[in-house]
């Protein structure tokens, strides 16, 4: 019993040893070639910049096959399954590609494909709808080299020097983009809601939907439309309406929305504020996304049977 007891502690150490030793990247292998002939580069550089440990660069060179390991290396820093690095690689005659890297347990597979600097051409687009400095980031998965990519805001125009098959392939990329500014129908409505709900409800037909989102949450029974403000804007301006009435009984109230947003078929209205001035004082601030051709309640003020309770409802419609 003693010497089974004894053994046991060595087990143990032993596994502890193995799983963290599994834990260690073992290197990272792979091979650089030519993107267009596939044929392999010889004495490329692949450099690895480790971010989770500062200063600490190395490198290889590409064997005649194109071939790298950094093996020895990393084992040498114990990086970990997980360690992030910047890998940049270098090749006489051609573009250098900055990459990174994920260390896996064991052995990394990455291969890397360099085009000729002499295939490369440079192509001016100029964007009709959209600003170009919007557009830039977009492109950093199909340029080698963010340094080849020039913007000009005066002219809308972005300079890319790039291989052609990459360049039709940016070319979609801005031609997907490019589309023609959204115009937004947005109409604010402003409900009264009252009653103790010991009668059938009674409200207008277009607040169907906003009754029965309603019902449940209140014992109010009647609903009206005591204020109402609609206004037109392009996508990414800013909109700013109001109520614009005199009527003593109805409410008077402004809209701002400092920018209007719109993709796959939500609109966004960022930083939303609407100031009540009458029939009470409200504020509302906020950003929201609207579902195009659909209702959003924001809010409802708190009030009894007697008083009622006012109601934001917010509409947003893509304009034809």
């Amino acid at each position: 019993m003693r010497y089974r007891n004894a053994a046991t502690p060595s087990i143990v150490l032993l596994v502890i040893c193995c799983l963290a030793a599994a834990a260690l990247a073992q290197g990272v292998t792979g091979r650089v070639t030519d993107s267009r002939t596939g044929e392999p580069i010889a004495d490329a550089k692949i450099i690895f910049n480790h971010t989770g440990q500062s200063h600490l660069v190395y490198g290889v060179k590409s064997d005649a096959d194109g071939y790298f390991d950094t093996g020895e290396i990393t084992e040498r820093f114990e990086h970990k399954a997980g360690d992030i690095v910047i890998v940049t690689v270098t090749a006489r005659g051609y573009g250098q590609i900055d990459s990174q890297v994920i260390l896996e347990r064991g052995v990394s597979q990455e291969n890397f494909q360099l085009y000729s600097i002499q295939e490369r051409i440079q192509r001016v687009f100029t964007l009709q709808h959209r600003k170009v400095e919007d557009l830039f980031d977009m492109l950093r998965p199909y340029v080698i080299n963010m340094q080849d990519i020039g913007i000009s805001e005066q002219f809308n125009t972005i300079t890319v020097k790039e291989s052609p098959e990459q360049l039709q392939r940016i070319a979609q990329v801005i031609d997907e983009f490019d589309t023609p500014l959204k115009q937004i129908w947005l109409e604010v409505i402003l409900v009264l809601a009252s009653g103790d709900g010991t009668r059938g409800a009674e409200f207008p037909p277009e607040l169907a939907d906003v009754v029965a989102k309603l019902g449940p949450l209140f014992v109010f029974d009647r609903y009206r439309i005591i204020g109402r403000a609609n206004a037109m804007g392009l996508e990414g301006s800013t909109l700013v309406f109001s109520s614009g009435t005199d009527d003593a009984e109805s409410a008077d109230f402004q809209v701002l929305v400092e920018g209007l947003g719109y993709a796959n078929g939500i609109v966004k209205l960022e930083d939303l504020r609407i100031d009540v001035r009458k029939p009470t004082s409200k504020h509302i601030k906020t950003t929201v996304n609207v579902t195009a051709g659909e209702m959003v309640i924001l809010g409802a003020s708190s009030g009894d049977a007697a008083e009622g309770s006012l109601i934001t409802v917010v509409t947003a419609r893509i304009g034809s």
